[in-house]
């Protein structure tokens, strides 16, 4: 037998009816001969091979060796079948395809590029955006500073950071499932023509995609590999990334494509509105909007990002602002001492024991200015807020008193972009 060099690794593949079938070792082959299963007609193919080619041609020897299987009756033809289960017969024609994809001539045929490109799209554009939700919510309830790098960081840098996390999640689908959402919806199938590991060789198909058929997501670079890569594919020949190492085959209908182009495009829709009320988020960190202080009736610009109203008290006035956006919330509260003769450090303190069982503060007073106007300043931490600064600011003229706290999750609040100007327009609307 020429083409058998004793080897019991998995090589050989084959085809039965519409099916391509292995890979099966130097034995197992053997085995299917003397079945009778592989016949001299049979289309054969292993590494090396440059194309299909029919078990005769390569393994006559052994084939003209072995003896035929037991005589059984003749098939009934299939206008006169007797048993649904019986199969009908039929039989495959001997010609060799040109390379190991190309079966048309037995219903397998390369998958053309739009319908790869459509499937690639969908599993991007929908695993991405999932992948980032989850990263994101684990991070609001296990490590909110976490969270909140991730919503300072570029939505396009955020983009290429979980590339490799979407292509590890798809090599996952592919070793485990056989598919990925946007192949089923395509009826896109890759099948690897090399022995070894499932997922590594996912894996690896997924880095040799990135790499020479999306140019690691560069826009420039990926014009021209993902035009050279159309090209091949186009013509018949597999992508440069997959020739020698997968098959990618199928041949949907025109319906199925353009439904696949559809969901595609309304992904891309989507996305594209999610993206556009991020960045109407980031820029209401910009731009200001006008807020009255009810008790002054002085007005200050503050950021769009702020939302504010009253907080019900005890006694005098407070005003809650909060800001998703920047993951932080604010109060600004008033009240008028009854008596004269009070310092604002006495004030300072009489603050921090009322807020003691909700913050708890971790520095000395200290002077600052806000708004031009003397003032003390502590920070610390929130009880019953994980991860969550605090900053007080304490003001004292004549009888009023004024005070300002900042929660911040995840980061310190003289980080918060935009919190110099929220102090100052805030406490500009006391005096």
């Amino acid at each position: 037998m020429r083409a058998f060099g004793g080897n019991k690794m998995a090589s050989w593949h084959y085809v039965m009816g519409q099916e391509r079938l292995g890979p099966v070792s130097d034995e197992e082959l053997r085995e299917l001969i003397r079945s009778g299963t592989v016949t001299r007609d049979t289309l054969v193919w292993k590494q090396g091979f440059d194309g299909w080619k029919a078990a005769g041609d390569v393994l006559g020897a052994a084939i003209d060796e072995t003896p035929p299987p037991i005589p059984t009756p003749p098939p009934v033809p299939s206008a006169v079948r007797l048993s649904k289960d019986e199969p009908v017969a039929s039989s495959l024609p001997v010609e060799r395809p040109s390379t190991p994809g190309d079966l048309s001539g037995q219903g397998f045929q390369l998958a053309g590029p739009w319908p790869r490109f459509w499937a690639r799209a969908i599993d991007v554009w929908l695993l991405g955006p999932l992948l980032a939700f989850l990263i994101a919510l684990a991070a609001a309830f296990y490590s909110p500073a976490t969270y909140v790098k991730i919503m300072a960081t570029n939505a396009t840098l955020w983009g290429l950071l979980l590339m490799p996390l979407v292509a590890i999640l798809l090599a996952f689908l592919m070793a485990t499932i056989g598919t990925t959402p946007g192949k089923a919806i395509l009826g896109v199938r890759v099948n690897a023509v090399v022995d070894g590991n499932r997922l590594i060789f996912f894996l690896i198909r997924e880095v040799k995609v990135w790499v020479y058929g999306l140019g690691l997501g560069i826009p420039f670079v990926a014009l021209f590999t993902q035009i050279y890569q159309c090209r091949r594919v186009a013509v018949g020949k597999p992508a440069g990334y997959d020739e020698g190492f997968a098959m990618v085959e199928g041949a949907p209908s025109t319906f199925r494509v353009t439904l696949g182009a559809l969901f595609a495009i309304i992904l891309l829709v989507v996305l594209t509105a999610l993206n556009g009320i991020d960045q109407s988020a980031q820029r209401d960190i910009e731009t200001t909007q006008s807020w009255k202080n009810p008790v002054t009736n002085r007005f200050a610009e503050i950021a769009r990002t702020w939302t504010a109203s009253e907080l019900k008290t005890n006694s005098g006035r407070a005003f809650y602002f909060t800001s998703p956006t920047l993951v932080a919330e604010a109060v600004f509260g008033y009240e008028q001492i009854g008596f004269d003769g009070v310092d604002v450090k006495q004030y300072a303190n009489a603050i921090k024991g009322a807020i003691s069982a909700n913050v708890q503060l971790t520095t000395e007073w200290s002077p600052t200015i806000v708004n031009g106007q003397q003032a003390l300043r502590a920070t610390g931490t929130a009880l019953k807020q994980a991860d969550t600064n605090v900053e007080v600011i304490v003001a004292l003229k004549g009888r009023d008193a004024w005070r300002a706290l900042i929660f911040s999750v995840g980061r310190q609040p003289e980080a918060l972009p935009g919190r110099d100007r929220l102090l100052n327009a805030l406490f500009r609307t006391a005096y």
